[in-house]
């Protein structure tokens, strides 16, 4: 659902919480291939525990 909904604007926000790991191999969350638009990072809020919420929307 998130890699179709940037190509057909379904989606004008994304609020992503982040917990910090190694990164390794995995799964894309945005593919790139017939994104219209990047999303950008509008809001950014650290936790204590490490996890961060960051806001995308669609410019």
């Amino acid at each position: 659902m998130l890699n179709a909904s940037p190509t057909l604007s379904l989606i004008d926000e994304h609020h992503l919480l982040v917990h910090p790991v190694i990164p390794g191999d995995g799964t894309r969350l945005f593919e790139e291939e017939g994104l219209r638009t990047s999303p950008g990072c509008v809001d950014v809020e650290p936790f204590e525990s490490g996890i961060t919420r960051t806001v995308y929307q669609r410019l």
